[in-house]
């Protein structure tokens, strides 16, 4: 794992893509951008080049899907250089009769991310644990895993996947696992800065396990030299109580047919009852909306492959799980916030970080009670020109700090 250097001061270095001919430099004075997005809900790093190609890129050099592109960042202040090598799985090329050359975008991802969407395998495992799954798949696709966080330890009697992919089998594992002490909403997720999946569960991220930044990021600093500062602050959402309720994000129900009893069995459960530490200190729902009045309900199914009966109460605890890992993933980013900010490579998804939000009402002075505070850097685009390299970033949070409100849900 990488060093992590607080520089802002980042700048792109060089672009090469290694072909069947070997090795070709791009020219980065015709590139229009480069944006590689990382987040908490993408499980490897994924982007796109686009460039003004007067050196026929595509047609001279003949870069096809499956050539590698190597993307390399460097200090301006210090000899620190950081690399990403993906694999290119399409293009797109445009040319109009005004243009002296076409503009041509290449897509890439991970290269075992592009493994993993594309190759199908059966696989058949016993007594293995969800993270021993998860690392056989990763390390089989060519990537490397940094573990699951917190690891349950409870094995899996029997898992036969049918020519699956192994993002879907992926899928499917973190839909049903859930740590030994009911930990919930486990996602898998890469950056920039490491290039190797991690998982973990939306409680240990949310208590800050991953990582916390130890730069603010401040709205309007007259100090624009900062890497934490900004001008511009989209609060994406605040409250869409409609929404919320539609998604059942204080109540759902999960109905499962058990196969081994023939019953349905109904996991009924709320918010309160995912075991989670929380960013916020009220949810953006009024307490007449948390109530089974507004409840969500759905149907699951869960095949085990056992020799034996499942116990009743193991069924249970994995549609349990189920249920409680979509209420995480829901709540977990209610109120979500945009900014644009200096490139700084030792940002990651998945840490929290302090947004310090001014007040608007300059009689009060102070600070925005009801936004400021620790946020989820959800994910975040780097986006390279030849000349500049800034992130756009999303922060979420399961809730807002301090409001006068008595009538809002409280966690």
């Amino acid at each position: 794992m990488p060093d992590k250097y607080t520089i802002a001061n980042w700048e792109l270095e060089a672009v090469q893509v290694t072909t069947d001919a070997g090795d070709f430099d791009i020219n980065t004075a015709h590139l229009d951008t480069i944006g590689i997005f990382e987040g908490l809900s993408s499980p490897a790093v994924t982007g796109t080049m686009t460039l003004k190609d007067y050196d026929g890129a595509l047609e001279v050099q003949e870069i096809f899907a499956g050539d590698d592109i190597k993307i390399s960042i460097k200090s301006k202040g210090e000899s620190r250089t950081l690399t990403f090598i993906g694999k290119i799985y399409s293009v797109e090329s445009m040319q109009s009769g005004a243009q002296t050359a076409p503009v041509t975008s290449f897509h890439f991802c991970s290269e075992w991310w592009f493994n993993a969407l594309t190759r199908q395998v059966s696989k058949a495992w016993k007594n293995k644990t969800v993270a021993e799954m998860l690392e056989e798949l990763i390390v089989e696709c060519g990537g490397t895993f940094q573990g699951m966080y917190p690891t349950p330890t409870a094995k899996i009697e029997r898992l036969v996947t049918p020519l699956w992919t192994p993002a879907h089998i992926i899928k499917w594992i973190l839909k049903w696992a859930s740590g030994d002490n009911g930990e919930a909403g486990y996602v898998l997720w890469d950056s920039l800065l490491y290039q190797e999946p991690i998982c973990m569960s939306m409680g240990w991220v949310l208590d800050g396990n991953f990582g916390t930044s130890n730069k603010d990021l401040i709205l309007n600093t007259p100090n624009l030299n900062y890497a934490g500062s900004f001008n511009t602050l989209w609060v994406e959402s605040l409250y869409d109580e409609m929404r919320y309720l539609n998604q059942g994000v204080f109540q759902t129900d999960v109905w499962c047919f058990d196969y081994d009893r023939t019953k349905l069995y109904n996991s009924v459960g709320t918010a309160d009852d995912v075991n989670s530490p929380h960013l916020g200190f009220q949810m953006p729902i009024t307490l007449n909306s948390a109530s089974d009045t507004f409840k969500s309900i759905r149907g699951s199914t869960w095949y085990p492959n056992t020799q034996k009966l499942v116990p009743e109460k193991e069924f249970k605890n994995a549609v349990d799980a189920s249920r409680n890992n979509r209420l995480q993933m829901i709540f977990s980013d209610m109120v979500k916030m945009s900014a644009l900010l200096p490139g700084d490579t030792a940002r990651v998804s998945g840490e929290l970080v302090k947004i310090n939000y001014p007040s608007v009402n300059k009689k009060v002075g102070g600070n925005n009670q009801m936004l400021e505070g620790e946020y989820i850097i959800r994910d975040i685009q780097h986006i390279l020109t030849f000349s500049s390299f800034v992130q756009a970033i999303t922060f979420a949070s399961d809730g807002i700090n301090i409001t006068q409100r008595k009538d809002l849900k409280k966690w």
